[in-house]
């Protein structure tokens, strides 16, 4: 049965927390802490998106207490950290408070969702082979490419390769991992996670020089057909501007942005 539009507006949020929480148990020194009102998480890696508040629930009179012992408890980490507001954030003013509180709005990311029900794949570019990763070994080629497609710095591959390390590889891991190759050589990569009724995908990136040929968009639909063979009908992803468009032409739909604060000059 379909989910309704409140119950995805919750998926949505919830699958990347799954993601996060499994991720940073397995990274030392890391802490991922939530409790009804909100969550704070620190990877120890010197990057905003890998640190922060988010899943705010908070009424008028406790909010203002909460958010400030929330960011001084971030500062005192020593990480760049950012705070996440979703649909699902209380009190209705939250955005104003972070203002005044010293964070300012950075940026925004699209929430999109498909159903799988009536999804039938393209055919995949010539040239191109899609492989799943199933050894630490492959999983090195798939940093290789994952490093230049997102500019990711070392530290966050670092991370991911200690994470997915001890997370695992079994066909059966609520993370999957793949592989483009374009003639033999590395040029793309995605993954899914599976949680909170979605199949959540995650790192769809190609390499500079491998973009415009369909890569991305035959990752995406490696996920999805992933999904489709686990029995899980609804797909997600949050959106970069330049994957909007091939998103799109897949069949998904926004429903939802996230914003994205971090602490202002």
């Amino acid at each position: 049965m379909p989910l309704t539009r409140e119950q995805l507006l919750t998926a949505v949020e919830e699958n990347p927390e799954g993601i996060w929480k499994l991720y940073l148990s397995h990274l030392p020194g890391a802490t991922y802490k939530r409790d009804e009102k909100i969550r704070l998480m620190c990877s120890r890696v010197p990057v905003s998106f890998f640190n922060g508040i988010a899943v705010s629930r908070l009424n008028e009179q406790e909010c203002d207490e909460v958010l400030s012992k929330s960011i001084e408890e971030m500062n005192a980490t020593g990480m760049p950290w950012s705070y996440q507001v979703g649909p699902n954030c209380t009190p209705n003013d939250l955005e104003l408070r972070l203002d005044q509180l010293g964070l300012k709005f950075s940026y925004e990311q699209p929430y999109m969702v498909r159903n799988l029900a009536t999804w039938q794949p393209a055919p995949i570019p010539n040239g191109f082979e899609i492989r799943e990763v199933n050894d630490a070994e492959a999983y090195s080629v798939f940093i290789e490419a994952a490093g230049p497609a997102f500019g990711l710095p070392d530290s966050v591959l670092d991370a991911f390769v200690t994470a997915q390390s001890a997370v695992g590889f079994d066909q059966n891991c609520a993370i999957r991992n793949f592989i483009g190759e374009e003639n033999g050589t590395a040029v793309a990569t995605g993954c899914v996670f599976y949680g909170a009724g979605l199949a959540g995908i995650y790192t769809i990136g190609t390499l500079p020089e491998a973009r415009g040929k369909g890569f991305g968009g035959a990752l995406t639909e490696a996920c999805m057909s992933d999904a489709v063979q686990k029995g899980v009908d609804t797909a997600f992803l949050q959106s970069s501007k330049l994957g909007y468009s091939v998103y799109q032409r897949l069949g998904f739909e926004e429903i939802c942005r996230f914003k994205i604060y971090i602490l202002g000059p």
